[in-house]
This record gives structure tokens, sequence and C-alpha cells, in this order.
């Protein structure tokens, strides 16, 4: 995403389900970031160093989520779904050595589902 605009990966042709859902769950987290991000607020707030920026911009994600998913069951869903798929495309669900894990992906994880319940 640069500023107002946003450019979606392309399904397939054969508009798997798979796909499907992650476009759409993709395009429901830009419009969410849309509406319930301040860039500016942001930078101005954003931590300085080498492991904070990261962590920081990883909760500001799932706060997004978060905020805006609560009364949108349809987005939730489709977010959800996306998430999924690319958690088994990156291998996730095979990691066994804690150290393996990337940290702000994680930190994210767990601050959606404390605000979530997911």
């Amino acid at each position: 995403m640069t500023g107002s605009r946003a450019r979606l990966p392309a399904p397939t042709k054969d508009l798997l389900s798979e796909d499907v859902a992650r476009v759409g769950g993709e395009a429901d987290g830009l419009a969410l970031r849309l509406r319930h991000h301040d860039a500016r607020t942001h930078m101005a707030r954003r931590p300085g160093g080498e492991v904070a920026p990261a962590l920081f911009d990883a909760l500001e994600d799932a706060r997004i989520e978060a905020v805006g998913t609560r009364f949108m069951e349809g987005a939730r869903q489709n977010m959800a779904q996306a998430h999924e798929i690319r958690y088994q495309r990156l291998g996730f669900h095979r990691i066994k050595d804690p150290s393996e894990h990337a940290l702000p992906e994680v930190l994210r994880l767990l601050a959606r589902e404390h605000l979530t319940g997911e």
C-alpha cells in the first residue's frame, strides 16, 4: 500500500476458493488500514532501534484488525482465512524450535488473540 493506493495480488485464472479467500482477506485488511490507521501518528510514536519498530508495527496491525473487525463478521472471517492460508504457505505449522519464529509475527498473533479472542 502506498498512500491511498492499494495493490492486491492477482488471483489465478481458475479462481480457487483459497485464492478468493486470500485476496478477500488482503482487501479487507487494506480497507481496515485505510480506515483505522493514522500514518503520521504511527510514525511520530514509533520507537527507534532494531527490533522495537517491527514489534510496534506488528502491534498496530493487530490493533487495526481487532478494531476493524469487531462488528464486521465477514471481514473477520475473510482475514482469518487469509492468515491461515498465509501461515500454511510459510510453514508456520511445522515450526518446532521457538528460535525459528519471527518475533514480530508471533507478537502480532498473540496480540490479535488477546484483542479478538481468536
